[in-house]
């Protein structure tokens, strides 16, 4: 339809340019929004010699979900991925980097991993258009720079370990995707330079959870007793005085995360549902910014136009 009435063509471009500019600072606002403190991590890293010492040789691999994974973009867009050492207790979501790749700010002792040659892991480029991280290096913490991660003798400290994706907002570089490992570094003389030894797991997945417990007894009537439950998503079992739970959720396939929400009372599987996907729903907001952008620019140019010089039929 073409609106011949002066007036009312220029109100139209308004509200279009209008819509342009607000679907611009949409795409803005979204790649720049950092994770929040206490984020959960995307999914879990293993070590391929998950015991050893301060001189053993591993790799991190992708646990849960296990690779591929993405990083939010790629190099082009400014994406860098970096490996990370801290004190069991700091939040990894809310790292903020240096612009050489380190973590900054964190108590206690918190640095880059080190490759078997000494140097940091760190300031990694994402998978062109893929957005893939590929943690391929041979890791150790023969390092001296390492040396501050060897705790008092006959004592332990756990630790954190991880990858994280990075952008550059407003000068900051911050966390935007991170997944992580367990580590418990006890002294040890003469386990290798550092004199430590170490004991990798993997944190609960960000998928599927268990717990157990036993014995449990009630402390008003000193007699054990046991409940089992169940949930659309999980299940448990009781036997004797041991009660054992444990859910899951499937994972999720690599689609883009939509922050979808539907209304009404229909079903019993409640009031929300999201898009299969590998990471922030910021990706899926990007969509949906982008293509309102492409669609009130087409309408502006479209509107911006006299009359008379658009062909009838054109789109």
């Amino acid at each position: 339809m073409i609106i011949h009435h002066p007036s009312r063509r220029r109100f139209a471009c308004a509200l279009a340019w209008a819509g342009v500019l607000v679907s611009a600072g949409g795409v803005v606002v979204t790649a720049a929004t950092a994770l929040t403190p206490a984020s959960p991590s995307a999914g879990t890293l293993t070590l391929t010699q998950p015991t050893g010492d301060s001189s053993t040789t591993f790799k991190l691999t992708f646990g849960t979900p296990a690779a591929p994974q993405v990083c939010p973009g790629d190099g082009p867009a400014g994406y860098r991925w970096h490996t990370f050492i801290t004190p069991l207790g700091n939040d990894p979501a809310d790292f903020v980097y240096t612009q050489s790749g380190t973590p900054t700010g964190e108590p206690m002792f918190t640095n880059n991993l080190r490759d078997t040659a000494g140097v940091q892991v760190r300031t990694q480029i994402p998978g062109l258009d893929t957005f893939d991280v590929t943690p391929t290096q041979s890791l150790n913490f023969a390092s001296v720079s390492l040396a501050a991660l060897t705790p008092a003798p006959d004592t332990s400290v756990d630790y954190t370990i991880g990858i994280a994706c990075t952008l550059v907002v407003a000068g900051k570089v911050e966390t935007k995707k991170f997944w992580v490992a367990s580590l418990k570094i006890t002294h040890a003389a003469g386990a290798g330079p550092n004199n430590f030894t170490y004991v990798a797991s993997e944190p609960n997945s960000p998928t599927s959870s268990s717990s157990s417990s036993s014995s449990s007894t009630s402390s008003t009537s000193s007699t054990t007793s046991a409940t089992t439950t169940s949930t659309p998503t999980g299940s448990s079992t009781t036997t004797g005085s041991s009660t054992t739970t444990s859910s899951s959720t499937p994972s999720t396939p690599p689609f883009v995360t939509f922050p979808i929400t539907f209304s009404g009372s229909g079903g019993s599987g409640g009031s929300g549902g999201t898009v299969a996907n590998t990471g922030s729903s910021a990706a899926g907001w990007l969509v949906v910014w982008a293509l309102l952008l492409l669609a009130l620019g087409r309408m502006a140019v479209l509107l911006g136009r006299r009359p008379e010089d658009i062909v009838v039929g054109e789109s």
